[in-house]
């Protein structure tokens, strides 16, 4: 089960421009105007399962998040919960 999500990720991302792209042009377009029964929220919650099958859950963004800290030579983020 997880070689699908895997895959769907992997084709998500490889898309030329990729689709969490595409969505927050689309939501920072939203801005300036907002069409009469556009489906705000469904357009929110697709941003977020694509940021989720592109990125993995919470654990594994933190571990990006540290790891790119350790890169740049920052100290470990002591705010965590």
């Amino acid at each position: 089960m997880l070689d699908i999500y895997k895959n769907v990720a992997d084709e998500v991302v490889g898309m030329t421009p990729s689709l969490p792209l595409i969505l927050f042009n689309i939501v920072a377009g939203l801005r300036d105007r907002l069409p009469k029964g556009y489906p705000v929220k469904k357009l929110l919650l697709l941003l977020w399962k694509t940021l989720l099958a592109c990125l993995g859950g919470m654990k594994e963004v933190n571990k990006a998040k540290a790891l790119s800290r350790e890169l740049a030579g920052l100290a470990p983020d002591t705010n965590r919960k």
